[in-house]
């Protein structure tokens, strides 16, 4: 399994940045922003102290190959925020199944006025002998 652990300063206090990370428009544009087609997000539930909910992206096919532009796929990453302590675990549903998984953390922190944006993800691949290079990639 591959790691990734960023971490990332906002000039905004951290319950905005978590006003900001979990609006449906915020999601939608950044889905955008990072390729997808197009993008949707469908909330699950919601209280004072729990949010969850789907954003399900179209993305053109990706395979070992790399990118087939004449096929499309719907991925479907999946949020639970703890409102309260400002976390949420994802994960990714995408054509590829079991064989490759994908999950992470976020964790907002106070930084003084400005707010800490802590992504830990994880990626496995679960293909024999070339798993691993695709991890890295």
């Amino acid at each position: 399994m591959q790691k990734l652990h960023k971490t990332l300063t906002v000039n905004v206090p951290a319950d905005k940045l978590l006003a900001i990370l979990t609006d449906a428009a915020f999601e939608n544009a950044k889905s955008k922003a990072n390729g997808s087609i197009e993008a949707k997000v469908t909330e699950k539930s919601r209280s004072e102290a729990k949010l969850e909910y789907d954003i399900t992206t179209t993305e053109y096919e990706v395979g070992i190959t790399g990118v087939n532009k004449n096929k499309t796929e719907n991925w479907i990453y999946h949020y639970k925020w703890d409102l309260k302590a400002r976390t949420a675990t994802w994960t990714l549903n995408h054509p590829m199944g079991g064989k490759v998984n994908i999950s992470g953390n976020l964790k907002i922190n106070e930084k003084g006025s400005d707010a800490e944006l802590v992504n830990d993800m994880g990626i496995e691949v679960k293909i024999p002998l070339v798993g691993g290079k695709i991890e890295k990639k």
